[in-house]
Formats: structure tokens, sequence, C-alpha cells
């Protein structure tokens, strides 16, 4: 797996185009306009920032590592990112728990100290944040976002994991968390009524900020399996959801 990181998000787009006019015989004028030539340049070829072949963690020592790996806390194959985000320089990713076997669920990308070619995650913000079981704690988080003017993220969990094996595990009810990436610190826990997430049958998988003035107001939140849209309301702490026949698969 490879993060490419441009440089400068920058393009540069040739547009050149050609305008066509036809006269029909009942005086009708049709115009065309044909677009004749796209040419983009891109003026710096991505870099390499992260890669892995697999993926590993900070572990807090090598015995923890092998008792997770012993407890099947830690299978290696189960391990896969999907989310990603940056802030400040710092890239956060997520690996969700469709499987047994994933020790941290969201988590910050850093260099291995002892290996300086390798790249591991970190558990963010902390492993206790990180305890299967733990209603306090991240259960299953596919998707965050990062408020770039505050340094707030925004974090989804869907409180239920294993969803891709026989035996799926409703752990804890659905909750939002917003943490506070620059200062380190717990801003807010929603936690969902059941009667707006189903605690049982949810797949809360991305979620979008909107902004009132210029400030993080709502949160739109997809589920794919119960087909929803789910609404946060961060001024008023609420939520309710939208649901349609025409969101259904």
């Amino acid at each position: 797996m490879t993060i490419r990181v441009p440089e400068v998000n920058l393009y540069i787009c040739i547009i050149t185009t050609s305008l066509c006019a036809m006269a029909s015989l009942v005086h009708f004028m049709f115009f065309i306009l044909i677009l004749t030539h796209v040419h983009c340049v891109l003026l710096r070829q991505p870099q390499v920032v992260y890669e892995w072949r697999s993926l590993d963690y900070a572990w807090p020592n090598d015995t923890t590592k092998q008792q997770f790996i012993t407890e099947k806390r830690y299978i290696v194959e189960n391990n896969i990112i999907t989310g990603i985000k940056v802030l400040d320089g710092s890239v956060y990713v997520t690996v969700p728990r469709w499987k047994p076997g994933v020790p941290s669920t969201l988590n910050k990308v850093m260099t291995n100290l002892l290996n300086s070619e390798e790249s591991i995650l970190e558990p963010y913000p902390n492993w206790k944040m990180q305890t299967v079981g733990d209603c306090d704690a991240l259960q299953y988080v596919q998707s965050m976002e990062i408020d770039p003017n505050t340094g707030h993220m925004w974090i989804i969990d869907s409180g239920r994991i294993n969803r891709l094996t026989d035996q799926p595990e409703d752990l804890c009810p659905a909750k939002l968390v917003i943490y506070d990436v620059r200062s380190d610190k717990l801003i807010h826990i929603y936690e969902f009524p059941d009667n707006v997430v189903s605690r049982t049958s949810n797949f809360m998988n991305d979620i979008v900020i909107d902004y009132v003035n210029g400030v993080a107001s709502f949160a739109y939140i997809t589920d794919t399996a119960d087909a929803k849209l789910y609404v946060y309301d961060f001024k008023q702490d609420t939520s309710y959801f939208f649901k349609h026949s025409s969101m259904g698969i």
C-alpha cells in the first residue's frame, strides 16, 4: 500500500476550443461548442511519502505485541487502511474492524524509530481509546473529517465490529467523537439514540462537515446498510435522519 502526496497541488490546463455554427432549412441556428484540445500538465510528480507491505503499530513493547498475536487480537492480513486525512503535515488513517485482529482503528502515521525506512501506525489518540468492548473508546472507525480552521477531528464510530464475518458484534451505540488534534484534547462525544441510528444494523461509512458563517456546525453521515443520511446539529447537540427508497441499492 502506498500513499502518494503531491508536494504542490497545482495543475495547469490548456483548453483550446472552436465554435461551429450550422443553420438549418427551417432557419434554426444551432451552435455547437467543440472542445478540440485539452492538455493538463502536472507541475510536479507525486512522491511516495509512506508505504507498507503490511501494517504494523507502535507497540508499547514487544511483549504486548506478542500477546496480541497469541490472542489473535492482531492478525496482520485483516488490517487495511480506508480513510486518510492530513493536517499540519501529520497523516491520520483509519483501519476499520471489518474482521478480528485490528488492534487500533484510528491512527497517526509515523516513522519507525528503529527502522527509518519503515512506516508504522501510532494509535490515536492513544492505546486506551482503542479498547474493544469499552464503549467510551473507539470500536469501528472507517471515516473521519478534520476542520482545518480549528484542528477538530470529527470521528464517526459505528459501534459494531467484525461485520464481514459470520459473527458480527454489536458492542456499543454509534457515536460521534470530536477531538482537537492540535491541543490533544477531547471536545465532545455525542451518542446517537437507537431511534436514529440502529445499534444492530448500521454501517456509518462516511462524513462531511457543513459550515455556517465559517463555523463547523453540521455533520452529514451516510449509512450504506440502512440506506440513511444522518444529520448531526452541533449547536443543538441533536441528530435526525433522512430515508428514501431511492437511497437503497
